[in-house]
């Protein structure tokens, strides 16, 4: 199989130079492309040369994005997979999907499932993520899907490792990752989904990612650098705008409050209020006119109730001016919270209300229906039990007709043989007049023989 293996790295254990030997030997057709982000030491240094081997070095950390950016320029194979350089790719399933892939030219891009590994302990994908595929999949292990229809796919969290694209796909739709510290791959995410004619979605779990709370990988960045996250979720709310589909916009809502909410969680208490702030200025962009519970179930307050902003708490070792300037800060930001989730809450229960007056008269109105089709059904019961009395008294009448009927043909029938008796005596009679002629006229021809031999004839006659 054609394919290119692009790999971001920056200070990467001795696990991972050993994967990269090993995969040489095992598929020594294949592309891999390490995008050394400034390690300490040149990575080039601990890799086996190949051909088939391309390793580009960054001068300066200038992150995952801008790396898998510059890796995937050099990929030249017919697929490409992002992949990490702290997790375990399963190289069967990738080989399985893009067989798949292959014999499906319309599917541009796949995406998979995955599995955690935390802190050396196996675990299953997010929840959500569990739900949505499993509402595309349908007990499938594949299906191909365009996006149109299938619009909850984008709620699937953004990793690029669970993915396969068809490199001349990338290059169509010139596919980019943000260049921010932290969530990169959220604009890559939906570009490329919105991009694609055919998504392969399979259950397939492609990627074992590792998930050790005390490393300093970029998922465990829990400082200010978590706000670079609404770069991303900017550019990448452009092409919603740009979008004629109505059902985008909800669906990204209801992404971004999964995201918010779990950065806030990993978030550290000293970075959590500008996460605060910065959410309560990019919230405020949502527009009037999304139905976001009508396409997603999600409530519109729900994007202002953040359950984990009660530990936004000032250190203890700061002076009590600063606490309180702080604590002014973190009230600011609490009321303004608080003021746009009342509004919500009020125009939610409006909503409710409106809805609740509606279904009121809708049922009223119902239940004027019932009460007329009762009514109805009460006359035409009657009108029924009317015609079955009718239906009886036809049914005796049609007794005494067929009796009737019976006794005419049986009648009819003695008619028919007297008619053929009078026939017959006719017969008889006719024969009898054709015999009684005959003997007549032999009786007249001796009366007159006699009567000529007793009187002469006259004269001049004989």
């Amino acid at each position: 199989m054609s394919i290119s293996i692009v790999i971001p790295s920056h200070n990467p254990e001795a696990l991972f130079l050993s994967e990269v030997k090993q995969l040489l030997q095992t598929h020594p057709e294949w592309q891999i492309i390490i995008v050394d982000d400034a390690s300490d030491r040149p990575l080039i240094d601990f890799v086996p040369s190949s051909p088939n081997l391309t390793v580009i070095r960054n001068e300066t950390a200038l992150g995952a994005g801008a790396s898998r950016n510059m890796g995937m320029v050099a990929a030249d194979r017919d697929y490409t997979i992002f992949a990490d350089d702290d997790d375990f790719m399963d190289w069967i399933s990738v080989q399985e999907t893009v067989a798949e892939m292959t014999k499906q030219p319309i599917v541009d891009m796949a995406i998979s499932q995955y599995k955690f590994l935390r802190d050396g302990v196996l675990a299953e994908p997010y929840a959500i993520d569990i739900k949505l595929m499993n509402d595309i999949l349908k007990g499938q292990l594949s299906r191909f899907v365009p996006i149109e229809g299938y619009e909850n796919l984008l709620r699937v969290t953004n990793f690029p490792w669970t993915k396969v694209y068809r490199t001349s796909f990338i290059r169509r739709i010139g596919l980019r990752f943000s260049e921010t510290s932290v969530q990169n791959d959220i604009f890559a995410h939906w570009q490329s989904l919105l991009s694609a004619s055919r998504i392969l979605v399979t259950a397939r779990v492609q990627c074992l990612k590792v998930d050790n709370k005390r490393n300093a990988r970029i998922n465990n960045t829990a400082d200010q650098r978590r706000l670079q996250a609404f770069t991303a979720l900017r550019e990448t709310y452009e092409i919603i705008c740009k979008s004629e589909n109505q059902r985008l916009a909800p669906v990204f809502w209801a992404f971004y409050r999964d995201l918010v909410r779990w950065m806030l969680d990993v978030a550290t208490p000293q970075s959590r209020l500008a996460l605060v702030r910065a959410h309560l200025n990019f919230v405020g962009i949502l527009p009037q006119d999304v139905q976001l519970e009508r396409h997603t179930a999600i409530k519109r307050w729900e994007l202002w109730d953040m359950k984990q902003l009660s530990s936004i708490l000032p250190n203890d070792d700061k002076s009590p001016l600063l606490i309180d300037q702080l604590n002014g800060e973190i009230y600011l930001a609490e009321i303004s919270r608080l003021k746009r989730l009342a509004a919500e809450l009020r125009s939610d229960n409006d909503n409710i209300r409106r809805d609740l007056n509606q279904r009121t008269a809708e049922r009223n109105h119902a239940q004027s229906e019932r009460d007329d089709a009762r009514k109805n059904w009460d006359q035409a019961k009657k009108n029924v039990e009317h015609l079955r009395s009718e239906i009886a008294a036809g049914n005796q009448l049609a007794h005494n007709l067929e009796e009737r009927d019976r006794i005419l043909s049986k009648l009819s029938d003695e008619l028919r043989q007297r008619d053929f008796a009078i026939s017959d005596l006719h017969h008889e009679v006719a024969d009898l007049k054709r015999h009684v002629n005959s003997k007549a006229a032999q009786m007249a021809f001796r009366v007159r023989n006699v009567y000529r031999a007793i009187v002469p004839p006259r004269s001049g006659r004989t």
